[in-house]
């Protein structure tokens, strides 16, 4: 079974939109293990781009529970406050090379 296509909806997003359709618990442990890596590495990131610009309403609960201040994803560039009741959402669009909304894209 696909562990992603439990969390789907009605349309199938397959593996390379891991983000756009996960629970907020879900999301948190990707989060967790990403950032452990990084870490690891030397590297720290309060900014997350989820693949193919596409993130739950889940993993958006998430990043702002794990300390991510930005999350630019389809809707536009969101600016996460942990104490406001709603993000501050800096609209724009994706532009991409790469089929509908690639991995090559670049927020403008």
């Amino acid at each position: 079974m696909d562990p992603i296509g439990r969390w789907a909806t009605s349309a199938r997003i397959g593996r390379r939109a891991e983000f756009a359709a996960l629970p907020s618990h879900e999301a948190t442990l990707r989060l967790i293990a990403a950032t452990r890596t990084m870490d690891e590495l030397g590297l720290h990131s309060d900014v997350f781009a989820p693949p193919r610009w596409l993130a739950s309403a889940g993993t958006v609960v998430a990043l702002r529970r794990r300390g991510f201040r930005v999350c630019a994803d389809s809707a536009g560039v969101r600016l996460l406050d942990r104490h406001a009741v709603q993000d501050r959402v800096v609209r724009g669009r994706v532009l991409s090379t790469g089929g509908v909304l690639g991995s090559a894209g670049v927020l403008g």
